[in-house]
């Protein structure tokens, strides 16, 4: 039986974010809004994060499944998000 080495991560802090990069991000949930259905045929849910660098970060998730989206329960979460594009 052979193990697959776990993926190491690196992430990008928020303050450091610059249009057009794929990055992996974590932080703190600030302000989230359940998925709902959008005026197209997708699931939209909006999430906005902080980090230590006390930058703040507000992303548009969109996915046609709603189980794919982040479940988030309350403020205070801590959530990542790996290869996301700014």
């Amino acid at each position: 039986m052979s193990l697959v080495p776990a993926t190491r991560y690196v992430y990008t802090p928020l303050n450091e974010l610059k249009s057009g990069m794929i990055v992996n991000v974590y932080g703190v949930v600030k302000f989230f809004k359940p998925p709902y259905l959008s005026k197209g045929t997708d699931y939209c849910s909006v999430v906005t994060i902080v980090d230590q660098t006390n930058a703040k970060l507000t992303c548009l998730l969109f996915s046609g499944n709603y189980e794919a989206l982040p479940m988030i329960y309350k403020n205070g979460d801590i959530v990542r998000f790996h290869r996301l594009k700014v």
